[in-house]
């Protein structure tokens, strides 16, 4: 839903989310708004479980990290990745 609220396929209740995005995007030379499965992009769907569990304002940096995010960058970089479950 979100790719096609920013492609604006459709309008959703957080428009003030999809013009940040936009705002953002005009930094950019050229922005390319694409659908990934998680079990492809396991590293950004990692940090996404891990940043809904912080409590408190917490920043990495590269002197900072996580075993096991570490072990789903190096799954990635092998290209092990999940088989997509059916829906």
């Amino acid at each position: 839903m979100l790719i096609q609220a920013v492609q604006g396929h459709i309008q959703e209740s957080w428009e003030v989310l999809i013009q940040d995005i936009h705002f953002y995007f005009q930094s950019c030379n050229h922005v390319i708004v694409n659908h990934i499965f998680r079990e492809s992009n396991r590293a950004v769907d990692w940090l996404a479980k891990f940043g809904l569990t912080i409590r408190s304002t917490e920043v990495w940096n590269d002197q900072v990290s996580h075993r096991d995010f570490h072990c789903v960058l190096v799954d990635d970089n092998l290209g092990r990745t999940l088989k997509k479950r059916a829906a």
